[in-house]
């Protein structure tokens, strides 16, 4: 998806904020209540809701009711009272939910970090979690054999050195092939 689409799919959104400890977590959601259940679809660590431009069209398409959060503590959301970790994030997003759609069961799908919180959400709450979808879960219980040498990019000023840190680190966890790493990716990240 071109960025300009990003900016087309952020302008088609409706956005929503709930309130997360002395702030707020943004919502965003496309499409009508349907036959099914909505979806709730939780991004990765360090990202936001871009992390899913490249399914939200075509969740809608199918007639899908989409709800992305920016997590508390990333993307656009406050910071939540208890902190980032993923097992502090399913109360906020409960009562947030609550807010937003009452006791409706949601589908949720769940990316690397958003997996976790996905995981924590159905064992905190599990009439809320109709099904649950994780990709690239980070900790299932396995022996890590190899760990991934990601680099910090927060504190550097400077955008050229920021994307080669981001180019970096999707290339060490996310994509096999460097090329991959267009300017598209760098922008949902």
């Amino acid at each position: 998806m071109p960025t300009t689409n990003i900016a087309h799919l952020r302008a088609r959104a409706t956005r929503h904020t709930t309130p997360c400890g002395n702030g707020h977590t943004v919502w965003h959601s496309w499409g009508a209540p349907g036959s099914q259940p909505p979806i709730l679809l939780l991004h990765g660590g360090s990202g936001s809701w871009t992390h899913w431009v490249r399914n939200i069209q075509s969740l809608v398409d199918v007639g899908r009711q989409v709800w992305v959060p920016d997590l508390p503590g990333f993307g656009d959301s406050d910071l939540p009272p208890d902190g980032s970790d993923a097992d502090a994030l399913p109360a906020p997003l409960q009562a947030g939910l609550q807010q937003l759609i009452g006791d409706t069961a949601v589908d949720v799908a769940g990316f690397s970090f958003g997996s976790m919180v996905g995981g924590f959400l159905a064992q905190a709450y599990p009439a809320r979690v109709a099904r649950l979808v994780l990709v690239g879960a980070p900790a299932l219980g396995m022996v890590q054999r190899n760990t991934v040498p990601l680099k910090a990019w927060r504190h550097l000023a400077d955008p050229s050195a920021q994307e080669a840190r981001h180019r970096h680190n999707l290339t060490a966890l996310m994509l096999f092939d460097p090329a991959g790493v267009d300017a598209d990716t760098l922008a949902m990240h």
